[in-house]
């Protein structure tokens, strides 16, 4: 079914359904590079930070260890040796608990790398921490050897571990500061992503709200002008729908509507002009039966004229008959006198 035959109703919802879908999408890029920005910055909070702190606590951890060795193994530093040794393993304790806490912060690659180097490094010193220990009660082994042992290669192995806790520490400073750079540019791309989203979508509902009442208006307009022409009694305008809503509907009534009326008025014309016709017709035979009237008249009048005359002639013949007849009356009676006369001589 094309859209232009969808009813009214369906077209706003399709428009709405349309606007939703942008607006969900919309609220998905946001939601998206917002949980990209907010899993940056936890990751800052929750692992690089804790990392770099565990960094730091380690160093000064493995500092104070140091510290005391050098307590315990220089030679100015004999007196309370056994208090001394008490609170290296205090210290010794204090970095392998550090340790534990850094330990579940750290990341697969490399940092599990220089993890594990560390350890080793770490291993191997206090290696050499604890065959320095047992040389204390070693009555072969001098002070100065002691020294030398822990100036040389205590010493190397304790920077090496240094160097190594410092490697961490920069590896998770330098992955911070990236996962904020990385969280600055998700929140610039976040930020232009939703401009050109609420654009689109500003554009995108204005553009389907404009078309939909041209779609809705533009008919009902037609309808109108339809209409007022109707009423004005114009029938020759023809209607046309270009669509099967509501109000196409609407135009193929009123152009139904419209060829119905003019079938109308043409059966109402034709009938007028039959009517005239025959309007026509009877008033020619009209005059045609009032000039046979006046013609009738005339004869009548003729012919009364003529019967007048008859009249007269017959009274007159009448009036010649009676005076016949007393003639003849009197002739009779003269005749008579006659004979009686005669008879008399």
């Amino acid at each position: 079914m094309q859209f232009a035959n969808l009813r009214i109703g369906s077209k706003l919802g399709v428009c709405f359904a349309a606007l939703t879908a942008i607006t969900v999408l919309l609220g998905g890029l946001a939601y998206g590079e917002m949980s990209k920005i907010y899993g940056q910055g936890e990751e800052i909070a929750t692992n690089w930070m804790p990392s770099v702190r565990a960094a730091a606590e380690l160093r000064i951890a493995a500092n104070q260890m140091r510290r005391v060795e050098a307590e315990i193994f220089l030679p100015a530093a004999s007196a309370g040796r056994s208090a001394k040794q008490a609170n290296l393993q205090e210290r010794v304790k204090r970095l392998e608990a550090v340790e534990k806490i850094y330990a579940p912060l750290v990341t697969e690659g490399d940092e599990r790398r220089l993890y594990e180097e560390f350890r080793a490094l770490r291993d191997q010193h206090l290696q050499n921490q604890a065959r320095m220990l047992k040389t204390l009660d070693d009555a072969s082994v001098t002070a100065a050897q002691r020294v030398e042992t822990f100036m040389g290669e205590s010493e190397r192995a304790f920077m090496a571990m240094t160097e190594k806790i410092g490697a961490i520490s920069d590896f998770n400073n330098s992955h911070a500061e990236l996962a904020y750079r990385e969280s600055q540019a998700h929140f610039s791309r976040a930020k232009f992503e939703l401009i050109a989203a609420v654009l689109v979508a500003s554009f995108a509902a204005a553009a389907l709200g404009f078309w939909i009442t041209r779609r809705i208006t533009q008919p009902l307009h037609q309808a109108v002008q339809a209409m007022d022409g109707i009423a004005a009694g114009d029938l020759s305008v023809a209607v046309a729908a270009g669509s099967g809503d509501e109000t196409g509907q609407l135009l193929r009534g009123l152009e139904i509507m419209r060829k119905r009326l003019g079938a109308i008025v043409a059966g109402v014309r034709s009938n007028a002009e039959s009517v005239a016709t025959a309007s026509a017709q009877i008033a020619q035979g009209n005059n045609d039966l009032s000039a046979r009237t006046e013609q009738q008249a005339s004869a009548l009048q003729q012919t009364a004229a003529s019967m007048e005359e008859l009249s007269s002639t017959v009274r007159q013949n009448a009036d010649n008959a009676q005076q016949a007849n007393q003639l003849a009356s009197t002739a009779s009676t003269v005749a008579a006198q006659g004979g009686e006369v005669v008879g008399q001589v």
